[in-house]
């Protein structure tokens, strides 16, 4: 399920799985071989549990300490526990080499709640020369509130916002960038087109959109494509809730 490549450190194990949402998450700890080492701790996430994606570069996703430090070496154990707007992920200090196998407590970092996004949050432009736009696959609106986990940047407050169209799938035969790039229409529902959208302000891991006021009740049981426009915004991720 997952192998080391090119890209990875050969060695991978202490590995803890969990779900968030719609997708398991994977902490995992790499080390090059099994002589003295520095762990690092990583990220995988999958839709399955079975095919897994992990970041392209393999960053680390929690950093230890310096060479040296109490905390240099550290592994993920056990799911993160909810604290608020934040998880808290769990580690320990490993000594691998003269002290093999010690495992002591360590420290627990603070990472966004539901803020897993394989290549991290989807951006929108940094400084206002370009908009960001993002079409999601097709998904069945199973709730009434659509809601996001989002920061924006630190700019005029008019200028960082994000606002989403519900879309409609095409007309079978007819292609949808053609008509955004030729016409500037897009197949939205009618009242919850990116004009309707009440802009949303501000950080938030799970913060409400709106339509004219108007959530997403009409639209349940309706098949949806979600067209999210991000001005200085980072979009962790969303979700449909009942509530």
């Amino acid at each position: 399920m997952l192998c080391p490549d090119e890209r990875d450190l050969p060695d991978i194990d202490h590995i803890t799985v969990f779900r968030r949402g719609s997708h398991f998450i994977m902490l995992y700890a790499a080390m090059d071989g099994d002589g003295p080492g520095r762990w690092h701790a990583r990220l995988a996430s999958s839709s399955d549990g079975v095919h897994w994606e992990r970041f392209h570069t393999r960053e680390d996703f929690l950093s230890g300490g310096g060479e040296g430090a109490w905390d240099e070496t550290i592994i993920p154990c056990g799911a993160p526990a909810p604290s608020g707007d934040k998880l808290l992920p769990l580690l320990f200090r490993l000594q691998h080499g003269a002290i093999r196998g010690e495992l002591q407590p360590a420290r627990r970092a603070r990472r966004r709640r539901s803020g897993h996004h394989d290549e991290g949050p989807l951006r929108g432009a940094a400084r206002g020369e370009w908009t960001g736009y993002l079409l999601t696959r097709e998904l069945l609106i199973e709730g009434n509130t659509l809601r996001l986990n989002v920061a924006l940047d630190d700019v005029p407050f008019r200028d960082a916002d994000v606002r989403v169209e519900v879309c409609r799938h095409p007309p079978l035969g007819e292609h949808a960038d053609y008509y955004y790039r030729e016409r500037g229409y897009s197949y939205r529902y009618e009242g919850f087109g990116l004009d309707d959208c009440d802009p949303v302000r501000g950080n938030s891991t799970c913060a409400p959109v709106m339509w004219n006021g108007n959530d997403l009740s009409a639209l349940r049981g309706q098949p949806a494509y979600l067209r999210f426009e991000l001005r200085h915004a980072d979009l962790f991720s969303f979700s449909v809730t009942n509530e």
